[in-house]
């Protein structure tokens, strides 16, 4: 199950929030495209009012940027949510070991691992 996040824009008078909404489960398209246009619709309405005086184009800019975010649906929390399942410990070698992995692997040495693998299985099973 994949997770979500939209941006949320609202900028009314002094009161500027942009920000991303909790991470939603999306169990299918359906629920993505109904939060997508949810959240736009919010940013329509409530994203262009801001009076900043230091930055005056901010609410405009964090709108247009709220919105592009949303119609693509979303941003991927997937990893991040599941890496929350885990220690910090575990999640720090599992991600050194995936990059050195990624960097030196290739399909030889998997080729080799699996006919290890069946020998240790055919091994195995004689006894």
């Amino acid at each position: 199950m994949r997770h979500r996040s939209f941006k949320i824009c609202i900028n009314i008078l002094f009161l500027e929030v942009y920000t991303n909404s909790r991470a939603h489960p999306i169990k299918n398209k359906f629920v993505m495209v109904y939060l997508s246009i949810w959240y736009t619709i919010i940013a329509l309405f409530l994203g262009w009012w801001g009076t900043g005086f230091l930055r005056p184009f901010r609410s405009f800019s964090n709108t247009v940027k709220a919105i592009h975010i949303n119609l693509t649906g979303g941003e991927d929390f997937t990893q991040e949510m599941n890496d929350t399942e885990f220690d910090d410990k575990t999640n720090y070698v599992w991600n050194n070991l995936l990059r050195k992995t990624t960097e030196t692997i290739n399909k030889n040495v998997i080729e080799i691992i699996i006919d290890i693998q069946e020998n240790f299985e055919i091994s195995n099973s004689e006894f």
